[in-house]
């Protein structure tokens, strides 16, 4: 009896001690995320297309690749590097084509930005899929890199791959809002808010 009594004791500390781990992780977490966005935030982001080539453009849409870098509202920037699958990613795209619509044609000055850099030996396939696209907006392969190099301050990880910037280029929010409800929710309110 008194022996159950201290198992049962020890196997409720052992809980608590679970408990009070995993609150520790999740902290540790939430301070690397906030983190990493302040290191994002710190500077505008650079989005010099001089080695950028436009490879797919749809003939509805009003941005450019002459005037990308003159827009004066809000720009969705969406980057897959060499670690991601682009094929993959391309062929998610279509979910994006009916915010796309929605987006400019709701408050008219969001545009986006669709960079890729595959792995070289992945071009020739990321090329067909392209081909075989129909979507909402244009898009470029950064075969150098230059993006990346260019803005060292966007972590690795695919989570930060998908910001909105404001006209200087500064981000505004980081995440997908295809996917994620609140993203939209507060990409929605920046907006509107702007446009009072």
């Amino acid at each position: 009896m008194k022996y159950n009594r201290i198992g049962k004791r020890y196997i409720k500390l052992g809980f608590y001690a679970i408990l009070f781990i995993i609150g520790m992780s999740a902290c540790n977490h939430n301070e690397r995320y906030k983190e990493t966005i302040q290191k994002m935030t710190s500077k505008p982001v650079n989005l010099s297309k001089d080695k950028m080539e436009l490879v797919y453009c749809n003939t509805k849409d009003s941005t450019m690749q002459s005037d990308m870098d003159e827009t004066k509202g809000y720009l969705w920037v969406v980057y897959a590097d060499s670690f991601v699958c682009s094929s993959c990613k391309l062929s998610e795209l279509h979910y994006w084509n009916e915010f796309i619509y929605e987006s400019k044609k709701k408050f008219g000055n969001v545009d986006f930005r669709f960079i890729f850099s595959p792995k070289k030996e992945d071009e020739n396939i990321f090329m067909f899929t392209v081909r075989s696209l129909k979507f909402a907006t244009s898009i470029y392969l950064d075969t150098s890199n230059s993006f990346h190099h260019n803005n060292p301050q966007i972590p690795k990880d695919q989570r930060f791959h998908t910001f909105l910037l404001n006209g200087d280029k500064e981000i505004l929010l980081v995440g997908d809002p295809v996917k994620n409800e609140k993203i939209n929710e507060l990409f929605q309110e920046i907006v509107a808010d702007n446009k009072k």
